[in-house]
């Protein structure tokens, strides 16, 4: 390697190394995180996730940047069984929607060719609540995947299907005065 070659590797690493390092720091500036990366959007608002029947963001879940969601920190991908993640999708400063996953407990194959021999998925419940309803009959989306792909649901078929299964929707118990997802437009 010529002296022209090893100056312009040491100069790309230098060049990385920096931006690598000042990343994170442009991405909290600009996504609105405090000092310290945690999200307006996450445990803050959870007082307001309760008066409108949507689950809360646990202190113990860890945060991911993109898209910006929650983790439950328990959640084994092969073993775990209930309510798993959390994605907030805000534009401009502003709430769009979030969605719940939630992983059942019966499997099926993997048909993913790429995927181990042998390999198998949870089916899924996705329970998304937008706060910008614009031509919606109502701000709940719900979508079931199994072995035959994605089916939308109501509410109450996603609900039912979670009870199934002993998980609950909601990770605390609704105060009095709080809005029921009835009466939030539950189809």
């Amino acid at each position: 390697m010529g002296f022209r070659t090893s100056l312009r590797v040491r100069v790309f690493k230098r060049d990385a190394l920096f931006f690598a390092g000042i990343t994170p720091f442009i991405f909290v500036f600009i996504s609105g995180c405090d000092s310290l990366g945690r999200s307006p959007f996450g445990a803050p608002m959870n007082e307001m996730r309760q008066r409108h029947g949507i689950p809360i963001i646990p202190n113990d879940w860890v945060q991911h940047s993109n898209p910006l969601s929650w983790v439950n920190p328990t959640a084994d991908a092969s073993k775990f069984v209930g309510h798993d993640t959390k994605t907030v999708i805000a534009n401009n400063g502003q709430l769009d929607y979030e969605s719940d996953g939630y992983t059942l407990s019966k499997t099926y194959p993997d048909r993913n060719p790429k995927a181990p021999k042998g390999s198998v998925r949870h089916q899924r419940v996705e329970i998304r609540y937008y706060y910008k309803d614009g031509n919606r009959k109502t701000p709940w989306e719900c979508r079931y995947f199994n072995e035959d792909g994605r089916h939308e649901i109501s509410l109450k078929e996603a609900e039912r299907i979670l009870k199934k299964d002993g998980i609950p929707r909601l990770n605390y118990e609704p105060e009095e005065g709080c809005l029921a997802p009835a009466d939030l437009g539950n189809p």
